[in-house]
């Protein structure tokens, strides 16, 4: 990855949101000044339509829901926070494709992926959910030097994740909401050895535990949210070695918010730090990383129950991949 070009679209990336977010705020403003001046119309207006002739009240247009699930601004936080109703179940199935270039000395090492994660959430009660997910993926690589090109490519599925959230508190005027999670990782995926650093693999291969803390705050117009998670991989017997992969702390931040009833948009910052793996007590060099990534992310709502989410990602640092896009189809039940 080229660091100074990805310092560069990452800073236009940044500069690009907080127009559109200003420009939110600027809409939202007028709006806002639009609603006060018609106020005492309107007022009359609907007194006027809302008594029948025997003086009876009437209901004129649709109830206002005040159903989370269904808030297109909080779409984004969907894998962070308690959004479903009671006995609410939310299906989604995606499209995700990234690319990755890195050159070590005269070696070019060119990789692209193809994913298709599959997730089931249920609204438990109304601060409890559980989900689960399943990725399909197709990966391809590319190694070019000065001599030889090889390629090598695998598919397969990743590990099947199986969690549980639980919001802890409530948003309250000054201070933020709080949800917790926990997460299974099963090793249903297959993994490389280690010690190959071009070795592809579709999943972890290793059972593992993560938990995380998911704080967010209404701002008017945006929500800001703030997140910290940690994962352990349990070690096992592979390749005729113990293999205990490094743990790995996360980290994201960011804000998100509707433009109308239709459309919302977010950017957020994702990193992660991950230790170095051990084979046999011996720690392998160059196994450690620190992916940090600039994420952006437009919902669209096709109908009352279904909703089209576009993601664009853009790599911020040598560990993360270079450019990841990719569009998620959700619809409640």
């Amino acid at each position: 990855m080229n660091f100074r070009r990805c310092s560069t679209n990452s800073i236009i990336f940044i500069a690009l949101f907080f127009c559109i977010d200003l420009k939110a705020i600027e809409l939202n403003s007028q709006s806002s000044n639009l609603s006060g001046s018609t106020q005492d119309t309107a007022n009359t207006s609907s007194n006027a339509s809302s008594t029948s002739i025997m003086g009876e009240p009437q209901t004129i247009g649709e109830e206002s829901s005040n159903d989370t699930s269904h808030d297109l601004s909080r779409l984004f936080l969907r894998d962070s926070e308690i959004l479903l109703s009671p006995k609410e179940i939310q299906l989604s199935i995606g499209f995700n494709y990234n690319t990755d270039e890195n050159q070590r000395s005269f070696r070019i090492n060119r990789s692209r992926s193809i994913s298709i994660p599959l997730s089931i959430s249920y609204g438990w009660t109304q601060k409890l959910e559980i989900n689960s997910s399943l990725p399909i993926s197709y990966n391809e690589n590319e190694i070019t030097s000065p001599t030889n090109v090889s390629k090598s490519s695998d598919s397969g599925v990743g590990g099947i994740t199986l969690g549980i959230s639980y919001k802890l508190k409530t948003e309250s005027e000054s201070l933020p909401s709080l949800t917790a999670s926990l997460n299974v990782i099963t090793p249903t995926g297959e993994t490389t050895n280690p010690e190959d650093l071009d070795g592809l693999s579709s999943g972890a291969g290793f059972w593992g535990l993560s938990t995380a803390l998911n704080f967010s705050k209404i701002i008017d117009p945006a929500i800001v949210f703030f997140n910290i998670g940690y994962q352990h991989i349990i070690g096992d017997n592979q390749f005729g070695s113990h293999i205990q992969p490094g743990d790995s702390l996360s980290y994201g931040f960011g804000s998100g918010f509707s433009v109308n009833n239709t459309v919302a948009f977010s950017a957020r910052i994702s990193g992660n730090y991950q230790k170095e793996t051990y084979i046999n007590n011996k720690k392998v060099r160059g196994t450690s990383s620190e992916p940090i990534s600039l994420i952006g992310s437009m919902s669209y709502r096709l109908s009352a129950k279904t909703r089209l989410e576009t993601t664009l990602s853009q790599g911020a640092s040598n560990d993360a991949n270079d450019v990841a896009m990719g569009f998620t189809y959700i619809w409640s039940l």
